[in-house]
């Protein structure tokens, strides 16, 4: 009898393979023997790792934060003010003398008087706003420390292919004023502290990299997934399963203990406290394919 020739290939890759201490699929490491299709894998995994970025930090944090709270896309424009020395931005307010002598100056050249009759303590409540007839202006304060706060809003005349670039003050002093887009990514912060922009900037460059030349972002994805990556989810596995197993496998393992207590016969699994055996007579043997169809 001659005994099998050893394939000295598949001796290499298996002598390759990283020793887990468990089983390990084969399949999963085939690419390892191949440094090429391993660098194939890799630049794969960076570019879905960019894209991911850009959809997460760009897409729907920015998107959120610009969108939801920050009124990037609410009409008109705003204009901002800074507090006087010791005030907190969420204490001043607009008060109606404080409009007159206001002057809105227009992209086409013109400045018009603010009529202080047309203000509303919210942007875009005017019914004219929803017409088309005026346009929307966003009053906000800033203090000394970064706080924000939008005090009101003023609604003029619009006029048909210009828009407001400043208001003009009766001291001579000229606030320029910025699209509610424009100034949303100015000024918005996550959480107050990191600005918004930096973050959509860092997401789309990633994204941007990771579809063009994947390459180069695959040092930063071995980095992400060795550091970041694996020790969030062994951190998060744990987490999950303990909340599982303590928040809802407990309860109610006590509540099916204490109705087994309190009504054994009515115990479908037969394991409530009971004098005898546990053990099942079986008047019947079982048939032999039985086991062939377990569940």
């Amino acid at each position: 009898m001659t005994s099998p020739t050893p394939d000295t290939k598949s001796a290499g890759l298996a002598a390759d393979r990283p020793r887990t201490g468990a089983a390990v699929v084969p399949d999963l490491y085939r690419a390892q023997g191949d440094p090429a299709a391993e660098r194939a894998r890799l630049r794969g995994e960076a570019r879905k790792l960019g894209v991911a970025f850009f959809v997460f930090f760009s897409l729907i944090i920015g998107g959120l934060s610009l969108v939801a709270f920050n009124g990037a896309l609410r009409p008109g424009v705003v204009v901002t003010f800074t507090a006087p020395a010791g005030q907190a931005a969420k204490d001043a307010a607009l008060a109606p003398a404080a409009v007159d002598g206001w002057r809105a100056r227009w992209s086409d050249g013109q400045s018009t008087p603010v009529d202080p009759g047309v203000r509303e303590p919210d942007l875009g409540t005017h019914p004219g706003v929803a017409k088309g007839l005026l346009t929307p202006v966003r009053v906000q304060v800033v203090d000394a420390k970064g706080g924000r706060a939008t005090v009101g809003s003023v609604h003029l005349a619009r006029r048909p292919g210009a828009g407001v670039t400043a208001l003009e003050l009766p001291d001579g002093t000229t606030v320029r004023a910025a699209p509610s887009f424009v100034h949303a990514v100015r000024t918005a912060k996550l959480l107050g502290l990191v600005p918004t922009h930096c973050l959509m900037s860092i997401g789309a460059l990633l994204g941007l990299v990771g579809v063009v030349l994947p390459a180069a972002l695959v040092p930063f994805y071995r980095f992400w997934m060795g550091f970041v990556a694996a020790p969030l989810g062994w951190f998060n596995t744990r987490l999950i399963l303990g909340v599982v197993f303590y928040l809802m496998f407990t309860p109610m393992a006590l509540v099916l203990w204490l109705k087994r207590r309190a009504r054994p016969e009515d115990d479908p699994l037969g394991l409530a406290e009971r004098p005898g055996s546990y053990w099942r007579k079986r008047e019947k043997p079982r048939a032999r394919n039985h086991f062939e169809r377990t569940f």
